[in-house]
């Protein structure tokens, strides 16, 4: 009895998403860049806390993961671009939200559609000092072994306390779905959505939300990681249906 319970314990350790907004990402071994190379990226913040990444794709409107927000309210969301280090966020664009658009059909269990399209009340300025600038969306399929960029605020590790303020960044390659999904499914009972793509290992608690980009195009929105050697989960930009939803909300 107690050695059943103790093994269901590892288990779900193991096989744990991590895909919640109180459970934040960071980039495993990345290295720190400044804003400049990342001029999409946005840290969201529940009230002072920062809790996920995020991209803008025009200058009203920052894409991330559905499930940074869903357990959060709308009016303890603060959305702050343009800088690299949060211990700058005063000098950054601050931004409140207006509205959010969740992935149609976005499911808490599979990861469906784990796409949120967030509009704010003032537009982010691409004439400020404090730079930023859209990213466009992908136009091509992601194929295995292309390499996406992924930038975000997460932990470096998974043991690691607290979090490194400075901006990290991590080049990851795209590997076989149908492998991903095998392995997610003999290893954690786990059958991932038609909207998923896998890349290897690479970001951590708090990158959740963060975008994966190739050749200066959102490709991806860092989704989760498993503890159990699997590949990371990412939801796929260039998924006809996340693409579409995403410009239907634009």
């Amino acid at each position: 009895m107690c050695l059943r319970s103790n093994f269901a314990l590892l288990f779900a350790l193991l096989c744990s998403f991590l895909p919640y907004a109180n459970a934040q990402f960071r980039i495993k071994n990345g290295q720190d860049i400044e804003i400049e190379e990342s001029l999409h990226s946005v840290a969201i913040f529940r009230i002072v806390f920062y809790i996920c990444a995020g991209a803008i794709v025009n200058v009203n409107t920052v894409v991330t993961a559905a499930h940074c927000l869903k357990d959060v309210e709308q009016d303890e969301l603060v959305l702050i671009a343009g800088i690299a280090d949060l211990d700058n966020r005063g000098s950054g664009q601050t931004r409140n939200v207006q509205c959010i658009h969740y992935g149609t059909g976005y499911d808490e269990e599979t990861h469906f559609m784990d796409i949120a399209v967030v509009k704010v009340e003032k537009s982010f300025d691409e004439d400020s000092v404090v730079p930023i600038s859209p990213i466009s969306l992908c136009d091509y399929r992601l194929e295995p072994g292309m390499t996406i960029q992924v930038s975000a605020w997460g932990r470096i590790s998974e043991t690691s306390r607290g979090y490194s303020n400075q901006l990290k960044t991590k080049y990851v390659d795209i590997v076989k779905t149908q492998e991903c999904k095998t392995g997610y499914a003999r290893v954690c009972s786990v059958h991932l959505s038609e909207t998923i793509i896998c890349a290897e290992s690479g970001v951590c608690f708090g990158d959740s939300g963060a975008a994966g980009v190739r050749n200066g195009q959102l490709c991806a929105v860092v989704q989760g990681f498993s503890s159990s050697n699997l590949p990371d989960k990412y939801t796929d930009v260039t998924n006809e249906r996340v693409r579409d939803f995403i410009r239907s909300k634009m």
